[in-house]
Order: C-alpha cells, then structure tokens, then sequence
C-alpha cells in the first residue's frame, strides 16, 4: 500500500488533472466542497435526508452532463483497496461447480457492499509447474479472495494460498480456518427420512469420484 502522502508528490497525469478540475468545477456549481462532490459520486455518502439525496442527483446529472466517471485506479493508489473480490475456480468444472445460486449470491452480497467480482480460472496442470505463479498471486488486484475449489485441491496451490497475505474464505471445502461448507451429514439424514416415510427401508448411499483417487476426494463423500 502506498502512503497517501507519498501519492500527493507524484506528478499529476492529464487524465487526474482533468478529472480533479471536473470534481472542482461541479462544487462551484452546487455550492459544495470538492470532497462532498467525491462521496457523492464514490457512493460513500449514505444521507438520506430529502435535500441531500437532492443534492447528491444533482451532482450524478451533472458528472453525467461532463461525461465523468471516478478513477477507480487513483482511488486505488490513494486508499490501497480495489473495491474487488476475486474468485478462483479450476477450470475442471468437476473440481469448481458454480450454481447459478451460488453466484446470485455472491454478486448480491457484493452489490450491497459496492464492490464487484473478478473471476480467475487456474489450469490444475500449471499450478503444479515450478515457478508458476498465477497473477492474483504475484499482483495485489483484489481486497479478498473467494476459493472455489472442492475436492483434489492441488497442494501448491494450498501452499500458496497460506503465504499470501489477501485474506481468503473457501466455499465447499473443508480446511482448517476460513472455510464455508454445507451441512451434507444433515443433508443425507435429511434425504434418507424423506425415503423412509414413503416406505422404502434399504438405503444406500452412491459416490463416485470421477476416476480420481479416494484419497483427496470431497469430504461429503466420506
């Protein structure tokens, strides 16, 4: 993260310079100051008062009129956060099954956070190359990380996950800390009951682990 104060002595480019005056030139008009024009189209002021969701419209229209739109890489740079959640999937849909539900979800949740999802797709194959290292790892782009990957997890990408600092919360798979899985012992319980009220005694439980080893398989298997 870069200091603001070391931000403030770098030289201006003309994108920011131009987008600094159009921030300057709308608080002229409105009678405000820049940094109340910045909240206003940023999302940060949550007013709710009649004359401020006024004024706020006010300021939106007239951006609108000026064709201007924050710069999220300046806000970046200045605050050291992206507005960002990434998304890591195999590209084995079998290893990173992603229900439409699911990313319902997920994107609602950002939405209501004003942040936005960036997907990242990691051939297994090049997670277990020496030297390889995918660019959410060798880049700081996201505020967190969103994993996806449920059974046969390449231990490199484990490894790599653990050294790096984004803080990261795995969806399906079971791991030490930070992790979110569904409940599927109650899900079987739940399933076997509706079975046996309709009369049906001998229950047998199906896993298949797609040719893979039994040894890394997903944990609702076992």
């Amino acid at each position: 993260m870069i200091a603001p104060s070391r931000c403030s002595q770098k030289p201006k480019t003309a994108s920011s310079q131009v987008s600094t005056a159009i921030v300057q030139s709308i608080a002229r008009q409105v009678g405000v100051s820049p940094l109340t024009v910045h909240r206003a189209l940023t999302g940060e002021s949550k007013d709710t008062r009649p004359t401020i969701l006024a004024r706020r419209e006010r300021i939106r229209r007239l951006a609108n009129d000026l064709h201007y739109r924050p710069n999220a890489a300046a806000r970046a740079t200045a605050t050291g956060r992206f507005g960002a959640i990434g998304l890591v999937v195999s590209t084995d849909y079998n290893r990173s099954h992603l229900p439409h539900k699911f990313l319902d979800g997920v994107h609602e949740a950002l939405h209501a956070h004003d942040l936005h999802l960036v997907l990242t797709r990691l051939p297994d194959e090049n997670l277990v190359s020496e030297g390889y290292l995918p660019k959410f790892l060798r880049e700081h782009m996201c505020d967190g990380l969103l994993i996806n990957y449920t059974d046969h997890i390449p231990a490199k990408l484990l490894d790599r996950l653990r050294e790096d600092q984004t803080p990261s919360i795995w969806f399906n798979a079971r791991q030490d800390q930070d992790c979110v899985c569904p409940d599927d012992e109650h899900g079987g319980s739940l399933a076997t009951h509706a079975l046996s009220v309709v009369g049906l005694r001998a229950v047998a439980y199906v896993a298949c682990s797609l040719g893979r080893g039994e040894s890394d398989a997903h944990y609702s298997a076992t």
